[in-house]
């Protein structure tokens, strides 16, 4: 028996769950990790997980959640499918897909502006709150089952039809219009390589916990170490395999993200996932 109770997720972790892309790849063990039939990674083995949570169990936001190991899972994924796609000459550099996202963003402008010329020529000042397009049930049911959680099953919720007002589709459209300014507008480092890109989304994850850029270096071999780069090993490594970035090339990568935060920082942002 199924229950009704939606499962809680924290709204602060919900982008986690939220990714533009989404693939499914079929897995099979290879080099003890496992991946899919035609080479790409799927997801991390146990053993696996149990070496990155170790990593990140003394951080402030620790330890990970469900949300942050399909996080990780995804950019594994969706590097290794970047990857693919460079190969063939189709890949779309973050600068491409932001164009896109800026086109986007004003075509919701434009039929914002639209809808409230209507909405008063039509009714006058009450224009809001009049009732316009009615939403079906399958559309409702399946956004009131992402707004829950991802967790539901929308065929075990029952929906009326929902209908909106003018002011509702108007409010709608204000905040499509803000998400794709914001995807419009990524900060993302000039080389828009995929490598580049995942390195930054795997030490992204880091900060969110709560983890500071930083490594070390031992007095006597002058080895490379530290939480930090553990944790990048721990969870890179079972996605490049024998492409794994050496230890000695790991200090410039987190020098690189230290950059990149503060280029966010002068420009008033904050680094998310």
């Amino acid at each position: 028996m199924h229950s009704n109770k939606a499962k809680k997720i924290d709204p602060s972790q919900k982008r986690l769950a939220l990714h533009p892309r989404k693939l499914a790849f079929p897995g099979r063990i290879w080099e003890g990790t496992t991946i899919s039939e035609n080479g790409f990674f799927s997801d991390y083995k146990p053993t696996h997980w149990r070496k990155i949570e170790a990593c990140v169990a003394a951080l402030p936001r620790a330890p990970l959640t469900d949300l942050h190991r399909r996080y990780l899972r995804n950019t594994g994924r969706f590097y290794q499918f970047d990857l693919a796609q460079r190969k063939r000459g189709k890949y779309h550099t973050p600068g491409r897909t932001a164009k896109s996202w800026a086109k986007l963003a004003r075509s919701l402008s434009e039929l914002r502006s639209v809808l409230e010329l209507t909405g008063r020529n039509r009714y006058g000042g009450r224009w809001q709150t009049l009732r316009t397009g009615t939403l079906s049930e399958q559309i409702a049911g399946r956004i009131a089952a992402e707004l829950m959680g991802l967790a539901i099953n929308p065929s075990e919720i029952r929906h009326k039809p929902y209908t909106l007002t003018f002011g509702g589709f108007a409010d709608l459209l204000v905040e499509l219009e803000k998400q794709a300014q914001k995807l419009a507008n990524p900060a993302y480092w000039p080389r828009d390589m995929p490598r580049t890109l995942y390195f930054q989304q795997v030490l992204s994850l880091w900060t969110e916990l709560g983890g500071k850029m930083k490594f070390s270096r031992n007095a006597i071999s002058g080895e490379v170490g530290g939480p930090l780069v553990r944790f990048f090993q721990a969870v890179t490594g079972p996605v490049l395999r024998s492409d794994a970035p050496s230890p000695e090339s790991i200090p410039d990568i987190i020098k690189r993200q230290r950059s990149y935060y503060k280029s966010l920082y002068k420009k008033g942002r904050r680094p998310e996932l």
